[in-house]
């Protein structure tokens, strides 16, 4: 029986009983029960956070992915849209609205070709990255105009197809307009007003508009009209004149009055202040071109200068178109009526005296018609008549009835403008003969005398305080019939800093005082009820 009770104590456990084993067993049954309630808890915590970690990471990556897209999207706009904010002085990385203008109004196709990649361009200064961001410019605002940059060196066979259209050398970093088989080749000397010393070589201003617009006009012109400058020596400088003329897409070729002859099929015959005077031989050629066989049809620009020798048989031949060009120059007593200008012409600078619009037909053109048209150092133009039989007179320019003419050989410590008599003069007249043709309608030639050749100067033309480039470019096409010209101002690259005006720091104010803390506020309520509702 003994044997039996121990071997029962042995196998049934008492629950009264405290061993150490048992309290050990207890503790670890106790702690795995609270483990699992905890592990549950743990489960069902991490299950919350997931799902919030998870909208974040959806959300992180879908903003990643629309700001990638985004900048694929504006990248690709951009290049068909003006999408770059220009904030340089002068807004030198844009285009005129002469130029915008003009673009909407192609109907063909035309190719340009930079002879250069963009880096290659930009890496160039900021001269050369003006010329990339304006000639972009051009395919941004015309479906006809295509632009592409062409890297030379990976492509040294790329200009051959044009061999059969230009026979010059298209070299690097040279651009090429092109429509059908009319082509224009622009190099720097196109594009940049370049200042040369004895020493190096400076770009003062970017010319790449000018040359652009009026190689695309060139190039889209199927007949252009044809423009001679008659080369003997000059007493002003009318290289302005001609860049002017060849920017609204005339064809221009030089002739000298005293061994050529004139070709009849010009529009327009130039003789840009002659030094001296012409022979008889010469003025029968002027003759013989204005009268064409008696058909009429053509045009002659006369530009004095008070630098002029005498010239008394020009003097006669404007006189037979009741034009008289007296000695002296123009000065307006009126200071208000004056206005001190730079003349590069001479290096110098010297006073314009405002003048009046008279004939408004040959202004129709004018983009803005309330800036001044400065004429420095006119000689005075007499009209001869109004009308004489198939003839007329008509006044273009004139001043106010303060000037006086002050005579060549004026003593500036003597002269005294109070004693001169004070008068209007005229500074543009032009004087018209008419025929009448086959089908009786009256055919013209005229002759266009302009007082002054240094109102053609560039510190005038090229400036947008002054209306002299555009009056002369409306005058001109005026008489032509040319319906389309513009009229570009240089783009000075010397200072291109940037400067904002006041609706521009207004802008940037709106934009970062306004609408980037309200879209970044309205993120945040968006973000704040999506977590309250989860």
């Amino acid at each position: 029986m003994k044997n039996e009770k121990e071997q029962n104590t042995s196998i049934i456990p008492d629950e009264g009983n405290n061993t150490p084993d048992s309290k050990a067993e207890k503790r670890a049954a106790k702690k795995a029960a609270k483990g699992s309630e905890k592990g549950k808890e743990k489960k069902k915590f991490n299950k919350k956070v997931f799902k919030q970690g998870a909208f974040m990471s959806v959300t992180i990556v879908v903003v990643i992915v629309l700001a990638v897209v985004a900048n694929i999207i504006v990248n690709l706009v951009g290049e068909r849209a003006n999408m770059k904010l220009d904030l340089t002085t002068g807004g030198i990385f844009e285009v005129s609205e002469e130029t915008i203008d003009y673009l909407s109004q192609i109907d063909t196709d035309v190719d340009i070709v930079v002879m250069a990649t963009e880096n290659t361009l930009a890496n160039g200064g900021t001269a050369w990255k003006q010329v990339a961001e304006v000639v972009k410019k051009y395919a941004q605002y015309s479906d006809h105009i295509n632009v592409e940059f062409v890297d030379m060196v990976a492509n040294p066979n790329y200009v051959s197809k044009y061999s059969s259209i230009y026979k010059g050398t298209i070299n690097e970093a040279n651009i090429v307009v092109n429509c059908g088989d009319r082509i224009k080749v622009l190099t720097a000397y196109d594009i940049f007003e370049i200042e040369t010393s004895y020493y190096s070589q400076t770009i003062k201003a970017s010319l790449a508009e000018q040359a652009l617009t009026s190689a695309v006009m060139y190039v889209t012109d199927v007949n252009p009209m044809k423009v001679t400058f008659l080369t003997s020596e000059s007493a002003g400088d009318y290289s302005t004149i001609k860049a002017l003329v060849e920017a609204n897409g005339y064809d221009i070729e030089e002739v000298d009055p005293a061994t050529g002859e004139i070709d009849q099929d010009s529009t327009f015959v130039i003789l840009p202040a002659p030094l001296n005077d012409y022979s008889p031989a010469m003025i029968e050629k002027l003759d013989a071109y204005l009268y064409n066989d008696g058909a009429l049809g053509k045009n002659l620009m006369y530009i004095a200068c008070l630098r002029q020798n005498k010239t008394p048989n020009l003097d006669s031949f404007l006189e037979e178109w009741g034009i008289a060009v007296g000695d002296g120059y123009v000065l307006d007593t009126n200071a208000a009526n004056m206005q001190m200008v730079p003349l590069y012409g001479i290096n110098n600078y010297g006073y314009g005296v405002m003048t009046n619009i008279t004939e408004e037909i040959y202004s129709a053109n004018l983009a803005t018609k309330n800036l001044p048209i400065l004429v420095p150092y006119s000689r005075p133009l007499t009209a001869l008549y109004e009308t004489k039989d198939t003839r007329k007179v008509e006044t273009l320019l004139t001043t106010s009835g303060s000037c006086i003419v002050v005579p060549n050989d004026a003593d500036p410590e003597t002269f005294n403008p109070d004693e001169q008599e004070q008068l209007t003069a005229n500074t543009v007249l032009v004087g018209s003969k008419y025929v009448f043709n086959s089908n009786n309608e009256q055919v013209w030639s005229r002759v266009l005398a302009c007082g002054s050749i240094y109102m053609f100067d560039q510190g005038l033309t090229s400036s947008t305080s002054f209306n002299n480039g555009d009056y002369f470019v409306s005058v001109f096409n005026a008489i032509t019939g040319k319906s389309a010209g513009v009229s570009i101002v240089a783009k000075d690259l010397t200072n291109p800093s940037i400067t904002l005006s006041q609706e521009q720091m207004v802008g940037l104010r709106n934009i970062f005082m306004f609408i980037i803390p309200v879209v970044v506020i309205a993120i945040g309520v968006v973000v704040y009820i999506r977590r309250r509702n989860k």
